[in-house]
């Protein structure tokens, strides 16, 4: 038996959709079909979908442009920069904690002796 005779419901009812919407896929036109009640699975609406050149071609991933290479600045003096950030622990006890932790981007390395 031919598949267009067998299938002729499920053609009918997929051409009104993509009649009225040519850019639905499949999935919304499942989900469409699924509410008039019939008793088709997804399987066999999507074998006719295909059959029927319904498929749409996925679009290709639009690309964000080129961006130039900026060299990232660097503070001249102290107390110029002050990043911010928080951070969350846990003590051996199992009880947890968080810090709020303010640096000085410019300040360097600080030595404990004094020469």
């Amino acid at each position: 038996m031919d598949w267009t005779v067998r299938d002729a419901e499920i053609i009918v009812a997929l051409a009104a959709l993509v009649d009225a919407r040519p850019s639905r896929g499949f999935w919304k036109c499942r989900k469409l079909l699924k509410r008039e009640r019939h008793g088709w699975n997804h399987k066999r609406i999507y074998r006719v979908y295909k059959r029927m050149n319904l498929h749409l071609c996925c679009c290709a991933k639009r690309r964000l442009p080129k961006r130039l290479r900026v060299p990232l600045y660097v503070p001249e003096l102290p107390n110029a920069v002050w990043p911010a950030d928080f951070m969350s622990d846990a003590l051996a006890s199992g009880r947890r904690f968080r810090t709020f932790n303010v640096v000085d981007d410019r300040a360097g390395p600080q030595r404990l002796d004094k020469d």
